[in-house]
């Protein structure tokens, strides 16, 4: 769910602190939903509802993976099926990074100075450093050579994890 191991654990309210003591003698370590969305952002593991929406394309989400195309009819299927083939969108979920030790207040990502998205899901990754997260993008702020920024520092653009 996040993107590397761990366990989510659900059990009856009257029997949650006595199995989080338990867990915590075991070994675990408690996690907080901050501690939750910063090993997301680190693994580049996008939520629905909170980084995407159902008002997005599968296409501009770049969770291909998620969907099936062979399932038969759906909703939206005509204009999924107009981008496939097609082969383009003009908005993209994209992770970013970058050299920020804090998460700015203001969410919009610039290209040579004007608004191409919004950054969602930001934290800043104790293991790198740096600000890590996610944002939709006008397509030309995903090219490689594309020089964003985000609270006034650059940032750039991440590869998607392999499946």
């Amino acid at each position: 769910m996040l993107g590397g191991p761990g366990l989510w654990v659900e059990v009856p309210r009257e029997l949650a602190a006595q199995t989080k003591e338990k867990l915590l003698g075991a070994g675990a370590v408690d996690a907080s939903a901050e501690d939750a969305l910063t090993v997301r952002a680190e693994n580049r593991r996008p939520e629905f509802d909170v980084d995407y929406f159902d008002s997005n394309i599968p296409h501009e989400t770049q969770q291909l993976h998620l969907i099936s195309f062979t399932k038969g009819c759906y909703t939206g299927q005509e204009i999924v099926e107009r981008v496939r083939s097609q082969g383009r969108v003009n908005r993209l979920l994209t992770p970013i990074e970058a050299d920020l030790d804090t998460v700015p207040a203001e969410k919009d990502v610039l290209l040579d100075g004007r608004v191409v998205g919004q950054a969602t899901s930001l934290a800043v990754s104790p293991r790198t450093g740096k600000l890590a997260g996610f944002a939709v993008l006008r397509r030309e702020a995903t090219e490689p050579d594309a020089t964003i920024s985000i609270g006034g520092r650059p940032a750039r653009t991440l590869d998607w994890p392999k499946s």
